[in-house]
């Protein structure tokens, strides 16, 4: 028999990112194209953010990015 997965989902509204990047001091890099995919190394955009992940970094949250392509979202999951 097959089992169901939990799956746990935390979610943002699109309005919220700008507010995010700006408390992590990335809102600059983001409207400079020097945030990129932790998977593939594309350039992060506001259109194409599939997976934010915080983390500290010297005592300062940031947040990394994993855009939304199908294999980097997979390889979030796999590695994550």
């Amino acid at each position: 028999m097959f089992g169901k997965k939990r799956v746990d989902i935390n979610a943002i509204l699109d309005g919220q990112i700008e507010q995010l990047l700006r408390e992590t001091s990335q809102f600059e890099d983001m409207l400079n194209h020097k945030i990129y995919c932790e998977s593939c190394g594309t350039c992060i955009t506001m259109e194409n953010i599939g997976i934010m992940i915080p983390y500290t970094e010297n005592s300062v949250t940031k947040l990394k990015f994993y855009c939304e392509k199908i294999n980097c979202i997979e390889d979030y999951n796999s590695n994550g």
